[in-house]
C-alpha cells in the first residue's frame, strides 16, 4: 500500500515539474509607472566638504509585446555643497 501511495506522489511530482514550463505567471504588461526617491550623501573624506543632494526619480515603459519594451526616465536632485572654512586667531568660523 505504501509504495502505490509513493508512486503516486513521484508520478504527481514529475507530472508538474513537466508542465510548470507551459503555465504563465502573469499576464503581459502595456504599461509600467515607477516614481521613487533619491538621497545623495557625499562625504568622501573625514573632513567637509559634505554634499547632501535630496532628488525624485520617475520612470514609464511602454511594452509593444512581451520581450519588448521603450522606457523614459527623468530625474532630478537638489541641494548644496556646504564647506566649513577654518577660522584665524582672533576671528570667527563661518560657512560658504
Amino acid at each position: 500500500m505504501k509504495s502505490h501511495s509513493s508512486r503516486k506522489s513521484i508520478f504527481l511530482l514529475f507530472a508538474c515539474l513537466a508542465l510548470m514550463g507551459t503555465s504563465t505567471a502573469q499576464e503581459t504588461q502595456r504599461v509600467e509607472i515607477f516614481g521613487g526617491y533619491s538621497l545623495l550623501h557625499d562625504s568622501y573624506t573625514l573632513f567637509p566638504p559634505i554634499s547632501v543632494f535630496h532628488g525624485w526619480d520617475g520612470a514609464s515603459t511602454v511594452f509593444f509585446n512581451r520581450w519588448f519594451g521603450v522606457t523614459g526616465d527623468v530625474s532630478g536632485h537638489y541641494g548644496a555643497e556646504t564647506q566649513i572654512i577654518a577660522a584665524l586667531p582672533g576671528t570667527t568660523a563661518g560657512k560658504i
